[in-house]
Parts: C-alpha cells; sequence; structure tokens
C-alpha cells in the first residue's frame, strides 16, 4: 500500500530543501511488514513527511517499487538537483560459520553476532541479557522468533516464581515453645571502641608544658558606682 497526499508532496515542491530521506521500519502488528517512508526537510532542518508505504519485507524490489512511484508524485523529471539521503547507520548481516554472524554497521565498522552464546560484540546483551539491534537484524535474517533469545528471567514465568514463596509470620516471644537443657544465650563480650586520636598540638622542647587556667572559683562580685564589678581573690 504506497500512501501520498496532495498537501505534503505540494509541501515538499513549494518549500522544502532538495534533500530526501528515505527510511524504513518493523510494523509491529498482527500481520507485520515492513514502513517504507520518504520525507523532506524545511529551511528550518525540520522533517516534512511526503510519502510512505507497507510492504510485506524490505528488499530491492520493494525499494524500488515505491522509488517509481514517488518520481511520479513528484514529477521528477532529473535527480540530479536532488540528494537522496538513506539510513546512515544501515544494519546489513552476513552469515560468518555456525551461528556465528557479521553485521556491517558502516564504513570501517562491524560486528559480531553469536546466537548460541546469546553474545555481541557490541557487549550490551552479554551485559543485560537484552539483544541489542544488531542481534534483531541477524534474528530477523534467519526469519526467527526474537521470543526465542528472550533470557529466562524477563519471563513472566520467572517472575511468577520468584514472589511464589512468602515469609511466614512469626509468632511473639510469649508462645515461643520451650526448649529443655539449653543452655543460656549470653550477650556478646564488649569491646572498648578505639579512642579517637587526640588533638592537641605537639609542643616544642622550648615551650611550657602546662598552663594554668583561671576559673570563676573565688570570684566576688561587689558593687561600685551601681555597676558589677568582679575582683578576684585567691582561696587558701
Amino acid at each position: 500500500m504506497y500512501v501520498c497526499l496532495q498537501a505534503c508532496k505540494d509541501g515538499y515542491r513549494v518549500g522544502c530543501r532538495r534533500i530526501i530521506g528515505l527510511d524504513e521500519c518493523f510494523l509491529k502488528g498482527y500481520f507485520g511488514g515492513y514502513l517504507l517512508e520518504a520525507i523532506g526537510i524545511d529551511a528550518n532542518n525540520v522533517i516534512c513527511p511526503i510519502a510512505y508505504a507497507a510492504v510485506e519485507s524490505e528488499n530491492q524490489a520493494s525499494w524500488l517499487w515505491f522509488l517509481e512511484l514517488l518520481t511520479l508524485d513528484l514529477e521528477i523529471v532529473s535527480s540530479y538537483q536532488i540528494s537522496f539521503m538513506s539510513e546512515k547507520q544501515k544494519f546489513v548481516p552476513s552469515h560468518a560459520n555456525g551461528d556465528r554472524y557479521q553485521v556491517e554497521c558502516g564504513p570501517g565498522s562491524q560486528r559480531m553476532v553469536d546466537l548460541v552464546k546469546n553474545s555481541c560484540s557490541y557487549r550490551n546483551w552479554d551485559l543485560t541479557g537484552i539483544f541489542c539491534m544488531y542481534a534483531v537484524v541477524v534474528i530477523h535474517l534467519k526469519d526467527e522468533f526474537l521470543e526465542t533469545y528472550v533470557q529466562t528471567w524477563y519471563t513472566k514465568q520467572t517472575q511468577l516464581a520468584i514472589y511464589s514463596n512468602f515469609i511466614k509470620p512469626v509468632r511473639g516471644p510469649k508462645q515461643w515453645a520451650f526448649v529443655p537443657n539449653m543452655l543460656p544465650i549470653l550477650p556478646p563480650t564488649l569491646k572498648k571502641p578505639p579512642s579517637k586520636p587526640t588533638k592537641v598540638r605537639r609542643k616544642e622542647l622550648d615551650e611550657p608544658q602546662t598552663i594554668e587556667r583561671l576559673t570563676k572559683r573565688g570570684v566576688e562580685m561587689r558593687l561600685k558606682d551601681t555597676k558589677l564589678v568582679p575582683t578576684t581573690k585567691w582561696l587558701p
């Protein structure tokens, strides 16, 4: 099914930049398939949808059919003045050996996916147990179900098994059964915690080792000029 609304294609031809972006995504509905889309970019770098199509699978024939219809709708006679930009990070798998696949993800970049060990050189699958986008490409290439590669601890059965047990309630001490010939349970031996380090500065040899401090003991208060003036009186 191909859809190209009149308002979308007229808007692209009137004011959008001469750039057409091409992309695709999986359809998660009951019938599955892929969604192909063509978008434009205005002067403010905002995406402007042009057309989209729902196809059974993403292959050369589907893209050729989609682009031929798009060319007729936009009345493109020559594509020399239009830049077509496809997905930059196109996830392309190739069989290596056994259940190992090599996924090309751009110039000079590739990943190794092992479906038996549930491992990918991207390391996200190994660390979290959730397959990464590179593994998804390989699984779809083999036409298998993603649920097959989901780790057991993410399943509903495992979650129910984790919380199927419960802690039984405990009776109070007054209802505990008496155990005869049982040695008394003594408290643990108290240990003195280590003391805090002293904060007194280490004095030099030529400094006095003791300092006499005056206290309030022996201080008498006398009335003088309506003011209380403290005087010091030394007690024997």
